[in-house]
């Protein structure tokens, strides 16, 4: 997909965002923040307090990389910093979306790291998922707990917080949010119906061959 060129078309964008993650369950009233990076490289990023399954043009807040207002609007959710460090840790990445989907924040609550148990994690999110050290909400310290996390996989669980995916486009990420909350659906399963068994290591070099590729390192 083409990066948005101007302020309505990132809002429709981030509308039809965030209706897709209420709509699959992996947000609820004001929880979790989205945003898109621009052509210009600035960010159009959800506001304080918004609703993402219901988000107005008002709840739209467009900032530069380093968190200052590109234009005169609302605040930015307290967590950008999280999104704009991503965007410069990873410059391939076009859209981060921050969610609070159940299992995904049980596996974080529990702090424990989901071994890549299905194909697509590896093909898809670059291995296991692992979990980033709890920091408070909005600061820095989030800030670069998910952005290391997003340097080699593109989902990442924050510590008794939620989940973090960085995709390419918005199709991506979307298809990555569902996928970490599958994921840690199916390990918490797992844990509670035996032993979990993973991807036997060959099968894993080569899924993470094909990741390499799709995220062109």
């Amino acid at each position: 997909m083409e990066k948005v060129k101007n302020r309505e078309q990132a809002v429709e964008v981030l509308q039809e965002i965030g209706r897709t993650l209420y709509q699959r369950g992996l947000v609820n009233g004001a929880e979790g923040n989205i945003s898109l990076r621009a052509g210009d490289g600035t960010v159009y990023i959800s506001a304080r307090g918004s609703r993402l399954g219901a988000l107005r043009p008002e709840d739209v807040a467009h900032i530069t990389t380093d968190g200052q207002a590109a234009e005169p609007g609302p605040e930015p959710t307290s967590e950008y910093l999280l999104h704009t460090l991503v965007y410069e840790s990873c410059p391939e990445l076009g859209v981060v979306l921050h969610t609070h989907s159940p299992h995904a924040t049980a596996v974080a609550v529990n702090r424990e790291n989901v071994p890549p148990l299905i194909d697509e994690m590896t093909i898809l999110l670059g291995g296991g998922i692992g979990v980033a050290p709890y920091a408070a909400p909005g600061t820095m310290e989030l800030a670069q707990g998910a952005a290391q996390g997003l340097r080699e996989r593109k989902g990442v669980l924050l510590a008794n917080h939620g989940a973090v995916v960085g995709g390419t486009d918005p199709a991506d990420a979307l298809k990555l949010a569902g996928l970490v909350e599958q994921a840690c659906r199916v390990f918490l399963l797992a844990k509670g119906g035996g032993t979990v068994h993973t991807i036997p290591p060959e099968a894993f070099e080569r899924q993470r061959e094909i990741y390499e590729k799709k995220r062109g390192r």
